[in-house]
């Protein structure tokens, strides 16, 4: 009895591992919001990380985030290397492309797990304001496909976005909760 339970626990645990270990580990989560602003007028909150401090939810949740910034001031080619001991973990972001009504952000994530990413904004006008969309797309490593047999879940990266683009929009309108 013992050794037949043993038998299909341990097949369970293969096949589990197995649809880990088979699985993609690709990700895609979006967001938007409408902003009271013009693109131009949006744009210099996206592609500057100086001031992403201001919106940007892991930064405004690890206090104690030690930053480096390199390469441009802002624009294509500005870098961001961060560290914390908090659930932001260690990595670097770089703004690969940037046009009026789009930026492109390739994220490199080294803790809490690896992870590889793009960051992309994209700027329309709408009546009274810009719609400003995200997208989070990434895939986790083998390593983090393992750790999350059951599926690496996603709602935390969506609620992180909705904040993002809700304290975006508080700064840019001249609301920003201090």
């Amino acid at each position: 009895m013992f050794r037949t339970i043993a038998v299909v626990v341990a097949l369970a645990l293969a096949v589990l591992f197995g649809r880990a270990a088979l699985s993609s580990g690709d990700f895609q989560v979006e967001s938007a919001r409408v902003i009271e602003a013009a693109p131009k007028d949006i744009m210099p909150y996206l592609d500057n990380f100086h001031g992403w401090a201001v919106w940007w939810p892991p930064e405004r949740q690890n206090p104690g985030v030690e930053r480096r910034f390199s390469g441009s001031a802002s624009g294509a080619g500005a870098v961001y290397d961060w560290t914390t001991a908090g659930v932001a973990g260690s990595g670097r972001m770089t703004i690969s492309s940037a046009q009026p009504d789009f930026l492109n952000i390739a994220v490199d994530q080294r803790q809490p797990r690896a992870m590889q990413a793009t960051i992309e904004f994209r700027l329309a006008p709408v009546d009274g304001g810009t719609r400003i969309s995200v997208k989070y797309t990434g895939h986790h490593g083998l390593w983090t496909r393992l750790r999350h047999p059951l599926g690496i879940d996603t709602e935390p990266l969506e609620m992180q976005l909705d904040d993002a683009l809700t304290y975006l929009k508080l700064a840019v309108e001249g609301n920003a909760p201090a």
